[in-house]
């Protein structure tokens, strides 16, 4: 019974797990779709590297749910990752796995296609450039994919002047030109002009590709385009190499090493270790050299990447020879041999069989020597003898000449575009810097105009919502006074201005505390805000004497109302002081022209107390 209980239990609770499983995987599917198309887009140096590598990786095992789309875009992360590692071949790899999918945006294929070219290029396949480039042209055909036509006839012009086919690369720069004079734009970029440089090196114009090289240098600077600079750096170590002025090779090899140590690209730091020990052989400092090129044997051997690895071993063994004699260079000459027989050689490779005919000389192993010097004659006539350089003559010479031009306009218009951004850049900081101030200003004055308002709001609730006990000051009634006599005459209407003293305020100050004075001033004000009308102004001109102000009212209106206030004033008095009494005498009249002064008026109002008072 309890075996069935659990097998139903089992049955009903399986399918929820299950649909919860399968929700997570879907969550993850698409969380890792929208990490590779904001990756893709980035595209840039800030890319963290190790979180794509990590992230393709997740995809490509279970390309099963992703899009051929989505995986076109993790093989092309893939081929950057290896490319700002140092990893041309593996870039290229790359590239070209990406390229067996049914990919149907044309963008995704172009770049790929562009990726395999340059690898075919760098690699020195130049035939093969020719089928990556041609399929590149022929999706090409957009608005949108004007660079990668440009790039795609670049590459197979460039092509051209190493196989020594000049009227076609003469052809393909043409239209190079006129796509750069179509599209402004597309001079910004250094692809191009690193082509060039790469181009006129291989053509072995090393003052040329130095001259190139040293401007993109000074480009990536002033446009704060840095990606890859240490790739630059050694791409410009090596035209100093090979124009002969050693120690700035040595500056740009160490700029090399320090900024692939900066972002842990073991290969670059080994072409950076390899580039510093050839430099160091060849002004004599054994020791040094030795000591770079051990490193950079090691990073080699770890990557496991053979071309390089071989030219560390050959130099190694020059480097032993010279420090320690012939017989300490000929553990690393057995080596390279035995890596050479499996592994296609370049030009760089051949100063490794002279070496190992006379470590076999000396041994008295004269078939292997005679062997490692025929082969050495083999190579010297594939590598050297038959890839003489085209005579600069006619459609060579034009060839040769309008690439140096065009990179010429290149280098131009890119310093141009940079000291443009830079004045721009500098423009855009001055504005907003001013920006900031004017809002700043204008906060400042938004500041002070709502204090102002709210302190006129204010003095404006305080005239009209007054304490009962509280009468205008004698500074402001004499404004009050002034305004209302010039409106009296302005509109033409009656004003009557009433006097009221308590003649012996002094005795009652006298007898009396502060306190009781206090109240005593409270009770006449409030006495005298009652007594007001709604258009009347009242105010204290001085101790025991107040002046109201009662427009549209004539002499025997104020005067009741001054009598009715005195006794109020006296009757308030009687039950507040005792036995003291006050002696009130009041007074009025209606101001003329010349009463613009309160206090001449005043005195006309005192001079007429005797003939109307009360008291």
């Amino acid at each position: 019974m309890k075996l069935c209980s659990l097998i139903i239990l089992f049955s009903l609770t399986s399918p929820i797990v299950s649909a919860h499983q399968e929700k997570q995987e879907y969550l993850a599917i698409e969380e890792n779709i929208t990490r590779v198309d904001d990756y893709y887009l980035r595209q840039d140096e800030s890319l963290p590297y190790e979180a794509v590598v990590s992230l393709s990786s997740q995809v490509v095992q279970n390309r099963q749910y992703y899009s051929s789309n989505t995986l076109a875009k993790v093989f092309t992360l893939l081929a950057d990752a290896a490319t700002s590692k140092g990893d041309l071949a593996g870039a290229m790899q790359f590239a070209q796995d990406g390229l067996t999918l049914n990919i149907l945006k044309p963008s995704l294929r172009l770049n790929l296609l562009l990726k395999v070219t340059k690898g075919h290029f760098a690699g020195g396949n130049f035939h093969r450039v020719f089928d990556s480039a041609g399929e590149m042209l022929l999706l090409a055909d957009g608005a949108q994919a004007i660079k990668y036509r440009l790039m795609a006839l670049a590459y197979r012009a460039m092509s051209n002047a190493l196989l020594h086919y000049a009227e076609q690369a003469l052809s393909d720069l043409h239209q190079v030109e006129q796509l750069l004079a179509r599209h402004q734009e597309l001079s910004q970029t250094l692809e191009l002009l690193q082509l060039l440089a790469q181009t006129r090196f291989y053509l072995h114009d090393y003052p040329s590709a130095l001259s190139m090289q040293q401007a993109i240098l000074k480009l990536r600077f002033d446009l704060s385009k840095k990606k890859n600079i240490e790739q630059t750096y050694l791409q410009l170590a090596q035209a100093y190499r090979f124009n002969g002025k050693l120690d700035d090779a040595y500056h740009a090899f160490w700029e090399a090493k320090t900024f692939a140590e900066q972002k842990s690209a073991a290969i670059l730091l080994g072409y950076a270790q390899l580039g510093l020990g050839q430099v160091l052989f060849a002004q004599g400092a054994y020791g040094e050299a030795d000591t770079a090129l051990v490193k950079a044997e090691s990073l080699f051997k770890e990557e496991n990447l053979k071309p390089p690895y071989l030219t560390t071993l050959i130099a190694l063994a020059k480097t032993r020879q010279e420090r320690q004699g012939p017989a300490s260079a000929y553990p690393y000459l057995l080596r390279a041999e035995k890596l050479a027989e499996n592994m296609e050689l370049s030009r760089e490779h051949i100063d490794l069989y002279p070496l190992l005919s006379a470590m076999y000389r000396g041994q008295q192993d004269i078939p292997r020597a005679l062997h490692a010097l025929l082969t050495y004659t083999e190579l010297h006539d594939k590598f050297v003898l038959n890839k003489a350089l085209p005579a600069l003559e006619g459609p060579a010479l034009l060839t040769s000449e309008k690439s140096k031009q065009l990179a010429a306009k290149l280098v131009e218009k890119n310093a141009l575009h940079a000291s443009f951004s830079e004045k721009y850049q500098i423009q855009q900081k001055i504005i907003i810097i001013l920006a900031v101030l004017v809002m700043l200003l204008l906060l400042f004055l938004l500041g002070g105009w709502l204090k102002y308002r709210a302190k006129k709001l204010n003095l404006a609730y305080d005239e009209v919502e007054q304490a009962s006990d509280v009468l205008a000051s004698p500074v402001k009634i004499k404004q009050i006074y002034q305004l209302a006599y010039k409106m009296a005459r302005k509109y033409e209407y009656p004003l009557t201005v009433g006097y009221l003293s308590i003649n012996n305020w002094k005795e009652l100050s006298f007898r009396f505390n502060k306190k009781i004075l206090m109240e005593v001033t409270k009770t006449v004000a409030t006495l005298v805000n009652e007594y007001s009308g709604e258009f009347d102004r009242a105010g204290m001109l001085d101790e025991g004497e107040y002046l109201l102000l009662c427009p549209h009212q004539s002499g025997a209106e104020v005067e009741e109302k001054l009598r009715k206030l005195t006794e109020s004033i006296k009757v308030r008095f009687f039950a507040n002081l005792g036995e003291f009494s006050v002696n009130i005498t009041f007074s009025y009249d209606a101001p003329s022209v010349q009463d613009i002064d309160p206090y001449v008026f005043l005195a006309k109002l005192t001079d007429s107390m005797e003939n109307k008072s009360f008291s």
